[in-house]
């Protein structure tokens, strides 16, 4: 695996081609899906047991850049049913793992720029890492951040990032679209009221507005996607924050990863992973949703420059979950 270059061009010919063949697709899925997961069980097991203890960081980096490549084709292509999705995914993060815990670290982080890792999310270490994470966001001069609802994560009082995102003048967000039928699969498989989950996105739209209101300079931006999130980004001067979204869990409960900046000729996961961020954020208009902060309402494009506005208070009407204050109500110190 020294010296092995991530060949993605070839790959993404390699799965269009494969999509032409359409009358045979029981088959082939099959067939592929056979071979991909023994392929995967064979990866999975060398990596586990003679790969992470015969050779050096370097080698962990590669592997990591490999699987990230695969996983960002995937999400492009959206073939999720696929075990190619899943052998990818699952290889990505045991690398992550038995990595960490490898004598070899040192020489893990100067090739990737993992420097933490919170595999089993363990409460303590999750309220250490929420202190840290909170600090660091602190300094940082600008923010991005790729999520679902962003309530839990910066709009409510107490969140970990509530303080820095409430300080900061440059910030750039992507949430999900609340007008994506996408929502309703993942309230059903979460187990929550889908008018709950929009009620959050919107709590957490009425929040980035109340900041955009209040600071007269700065760069405050506010973008939502369409597709079912995969990663959720917190993305600083100096580090990334990752976890995953898995279908059934919530992202709290999931495995968090940290990345720091390498020097500008290292392309450590922290470029990667920007790369990807920034990839959602300049998408086609078309499925990537502006927020006009002068309308106070979601920009809809519907061709031909021309565009239909729908207010965060729209889209679920006058529901309030219990507990709550209704939208109209909402006031931000």
């Amino acid at each position: 695996m020294h010296g092995y270059t991530v060949n993605t061009a070839a790959a993404e010919k390699w799965l269009k081609r494969r999509s032409r063949y359409r009358k045979y697709k029981v088959f082939g899925e099959l067939f592929l899906n056979t071979l991909f997961s023994a392929a995967g069980g064979f990866a999975v097991y060398w990596f586990s047991s003679t790969a992470l203890d015969q050779t050096d960081g370097r080698c962990y980096a590669k592997a990591l850049t490999f699987f990230w490549a695969m996983i960002d084709i995937i999400d492009r292509h959206e073939i999720w049913a696929s075990a190619i999705a899943g052998a990818s995914i699952s290889i990505f993060f045991i690398i992550l793992v038995r990595a960490f815990k490898n004598w070899k670290k040192p020489i893990l982080v100067d090739s990737s720029g993992l420097f933490y890792s919170n595999p089993n999310s363990s409460q303590i270490r999750r309220q250490k890492s929420d202190a840290f994470l909170t600090r660091q966001a602190l300094l940082s001069p600008s923010i991005k951040i790729l999520g679902a609802t962003g309530k839990e994560t910066f709009a409510r009082k107490g969140t970990v990032l509530h303080n820095p995102v409430d300080n900061c003048r440059n910030l750039h967000v992507l949430l999900w679209n609340p007008l994506s039928e996408h929502t309703r699969k993942r309230t059903k498989a979460l187990g929550v009221d889908w008018k709950d989950y929009i009620y959050q996105i919107c709590y957490s739209i009425k929040f980035i507005e109340h900041q955009n209101d209040k600071k007269e300079t700065g760069d405050i931006s506010l973008r939502f996607y369409w597709r079912r999130p995969l990663w959720k980004f917190i993305i600083l001067d100096k580090m990334i924050w990752a976890q995953q979204y898995r279908k059934k869990k919530h992202v709290r409960e999931t495995s968090s990863f940290a990345f720091k900046s390498l020097d500008l000729d290292a392309q450590g996961m922290f470029t990667f992973m920007c790369s990807q961020f920034m990839k959602t954020w300049n998408s086609p208009k078309d499925t990537i949703y502006e927020y006009d902060f002068q309308k106070k309402a979601i920009k809809i494009p519907l061709g031909n420059e021309r565009f239909e506005y729908r207010r965060p208070n729209e889209l679920i009407g006058d529901y309030t979950p219990p507990g709550a204050k209704p939208l109209k109500d909402l006031t931000f110190e």
